[in-house]
């Protein structure tokens, strides 16, 4: 199972404590690395650590939960809407929310929602684990697994770039294929790349990390991604 990086956004203290506590005694697969008492300190912490999952309230001083979401119109991480009140539930829907849950938050519609949401992550996973489908003008193009090199972040796009030295500009952003590709030798090392482990040629530290892929391009590790990067290298 993997492990859900996780952050807290609430002006509430005793809210985030009782959320957190439940996240570590009660729920499995869930790191919670960072919490946030606003929207604009959660946005830079969301900037700075890369979560999968956010817990976001709606009633914040200083910027609701949906002028958070708005800062991330590609965003490539989870919401589920932690909030004392129902009012803003469609709202939530509309914003394409994980799920929405009213506090005091109920131990058991947590893990509920936890395991649907990892029911389609799993999903997008494993639907077909030697090809990957490229949507296309016209339908998919279907990639073998070990012919992807690298792929690159082009706004609302992603560019493929292939062991036969094709680019494909792809209408998905990155958090797309970063759900559908989590797994080895997939990486995703910065927030706008993710490559293929296995077609590394050089690791380099000192001009700031970086990584030369097989068809020559470097590629820029964040420095949130590289001690996880080193001891998957070895």
């Amino acid at each position: 199972m993997k492990t859900l990086l996780t952050i807290i956004i609430d002006d509430e203290p005793n809210a985030i404590l009782s959320l957190k506590t439940i996240l570590n005694e009660y729920c499995d697969g869930i790191e919670v690395v960072e919490t946030a008492n606003g929207a604009l300190e959660g946005i830079k912490k969301v900037n700075t650590h890369h979560p999968d999952l956010v817990f976001l309230d709606v009633d914040m001083p200083g910027g609701n939960g949906f002028d958070f979401l708005e800062a991330f119109p590609n965003r490539d991480f989870k919401v589920i809407f932690t909030t004392a009140s129902s009012d803003y539930a469609l709202k939530a829907i509309k914003a394409k929310a994980e799920d929405y849950l009213l506090k005091p938050v109920d131990i058991d519609e947590l893990n509920t929602s936890l395991g649907n949401l990892r029911a389609v992550l799993d999903t997008k996973k494993t639907f077909d684990r030697n090809k990957i489908a490229l949507p296309t003008q016209s339908g998919y193009t279907y990639v073998n697994y070990q012919e992807i090199i690298h792929i690159n972040n082009e706004g609302n796009y992603s560019t493929f770039y292939l062991k036969d030295k094709s680019k494909h500009l792809i209408s998905k952003n990155i958090g797309y294929f970063a759900d559908l590709l989590d797994f080895v030798p997939f990486f995703r090392c910065h927030q706008s790349h993710i490559i293929n482990l296995d077609e590394i040629n050089e690791l380099n530290r000192t001009d700031g990390t970086h990584v030369i892929m097989s068809n020559g391009n470097r590629i820029d590790v964040s420095r949130g991604k590289k001690d996880e990067l080193y001891k998957l290298m070895g």
